[in-house]
Order: C-alpha cells, then structure tokens, then sequence
C-alpha cells in the first residue's frame, strides 16, 4: 500500500492522508497505534486524520493473493505557534489597561474586550494599523483570522471616533448690547431637538440650571450664560451675554405761581 503523504512528515493537526494500493479490487486494513494490522483491523474507507504523532501501519488484501507486506508511515504533529496579541489604547489621555492575550494556533476563542476608554471619543474596534489602514476586528472578535499567520507578535490598535460637539448657543441681541428695560432676548441652537440651559447670575449653566423654553425678559443689568445639549453629542461651550439697561431720562418739572 502507498500513502498520500510520505512517511516521517511533519503535518499540522487534522492533515488527512490517503491509502491506496496498486492491485485494483484490493482492501486494506490498518492501525494507528503501531500494532500490526490483520483482516480484523480497521478496513480503510475514508481519508485518516491526524491528531496527533502516529504510526499508521497498513497491509493490503484480496482473494486469491498473498496479503502485502506492511507499510509504515510515520506522521509528526507540527508545533503549534504560540500568538501573543498586544492591545495598544493608540491616543493619549484615555483610561484603562489591557494585558497581552496569548494563545495557540488553532484557538477558536474570541478577542479580550475592550478595557480602554477616552473622554470624548467612542470606542469603534482594533486595527492591525494605528492609522486604520489595516485589518480591522470588532470588540471580542474571533481570533481564528487573527492568529492564521506566520507573524507571532501582533499589535492591535484602538480605533476612536469623536464625538460630536453642540453648537454653541447664540442669541438674538449681541453681548454688550444696552436695552430697554423688558427687551427679550432669545436663544437658539443649530442642532434640531438641542436643549440649552442657562443662568442669569454669571454662574456656570449646567443641566439643573434652568432650561430655555421662552424668550428671556431683561428687567436689569444681567449677564446671562448658555450652555446647550444634545443626546449623542458633547455638552456645547459656555456662551455668554451681557446687557445693560438704558440709563432712564429724569425730568425736572418746575412750577411757576405766574403772578
């Protein structure tokens, strides 16, 4: 009998190797623990696979022959790549740690998740590239493709996206304007469904200060802070207004007794 892959290779696991025999109609027999094969062995059907280092010994038979002499082949698993895998944050002023994940070639588990965060910025996967010229894998991607390589060492780099700012809000009369007493001012935002909150104090707005639904009266000097926001987007910067009210004319009324 002859075989597909010759004696004393060096395979990786799940290598398949065909038996065959030159006499048309013969049957072959054979082991996979060194013994020697007989009638009563395995009958050989399919292509053998292997899953580890084996002597694989076979024989062939046929009515009306004398079985062959023993063939042996000898198959040595290669061995696996050991992988290590480096997570690199690619930005400055993020958060959080990543060890290295090692694995062995063949491994069918999954990418380490995400442990690092930057104010601002969403996390979007890895990149073979820190430019994201390469390839990309989600968060906990299968690392099957990762690992298929020559290269043992492999860094995967961050990939961020920034999250968008609001507008900063504007109103309707220009800071430093002097009005009229109740002269109303008005606030407005460029991104639709924004909510903007202010104050009148010239204290810092937040989102417990009050928030913008009607047109602002000024019934005094005031400087008035506005700050808007948006589900999905970074708070705007603070814009600030400051009014003054017209100095009022004071009238002198004299009386005359006129005689």
């Amino acid at each position: 009998p002859f075989a597909s892959i010759a004696s004393g290779s060096v395979v990786e696991e799940g290598t398949k190797v065909t038996l065959g025999s030159e006499t048309a109609g013969a049957e072959i027999y054979y082991t996979t623990d060194g013994s020697a094969p007989t009638r009563s062995s395995i009958r050989y059907t399919q292509p053998i696979t292997v899953n580890k280092n084996m002597t694989l010994k076979v024989i062939a038979v046929k009515d009306g022959y004398l079985d062959s002499n023993v063939a042996t082949f000898t198959y040595t698993l290669a061995q696996k790549k050991i992988y290590t895998i480096t997570f690199d944050e690619n930005g400055t002023g993020g958060t959080g740690t990543m060890a290295a994940q090692v694995v062995e070639q063949g491994s069918n588990g999954v990418l380490n998740a995400n442990q690092y965060t930057r104010d601002s910025y969403t996390f979007n996967g890895w990149n073979t590239r820190a430019d994201g010229s390469g390839t990309a894998y989600t968060d906990r991607a299968g690392i099957s493709a990762l690992i298929s390589g020559t290269e043992t060492a492999i860094t995967l780099y961050a990939q961020w996206e920034q999250i968008p700012k609001v507008s900063v809000p504007t109103a309707s009369l220009a800071t430093g304007s002097v009005v009229e007493e109740g002269t109303k001012v008005t606030l407005s935002c460029t991104e639709a469904g924004a909510e903007i909150y202010y104050t009148l104090d010239g204290s810092v707005p937040t989102k417990d200060s009050r928030m913008y639904s009607t047109p602002i009266t000024i019934n005094g000097d005031i400087t008035l802070k506005a700050v808007a926001y948006k589900e999905g987007y970074q708070e705007s910067e603070v814009a600030t207004f400051t009014y003054r009210l017209k100095e009022k004319t004071v009238y002198t009324i004299t009386f005359e007794g006129n005689g």
